[in-house]
């Protein structure tokens, strides 16, 4: 089974739906403020993704329905002999 499931969900500014963001990487990820390249706006890593909580559970879904898949077929491989 894959190890790996992990996703990039690219997250657009609440204001213009711009999606880059300047930060500084010194600060913690979920401390960091993000300011809008397109139109300024400072929002904070926690507001940022509650504001794109749909991008964010659609990523999830898909993540969710792989795995299903995933384990379905190696469920069906494990049993393949077995009737």
């Amino acid at each position: 089974m894959k190890q790996d499931y992990s996703r990039n969900v690219a997250l657009a500014c609440p204001t213009c739906a711009g999606d880059q963001f300047e930060f500084d990487e010194d600060i913690e990820p979920d401390a960091r403020n993000y300011q809008c390249v397109d139109c300024g706006r400072v929002t904070a890593h926690t507001v940022l993704v509650a504001e794109n909580s749909e991008r964010v559970q659609i990523a999830s879904d898909e993540i969710k329905n792989e795995v299903v898949k995933d384990f379905k077929k190696q469920l069906s491989k494990a049993f393949r002999g077995f009737k």
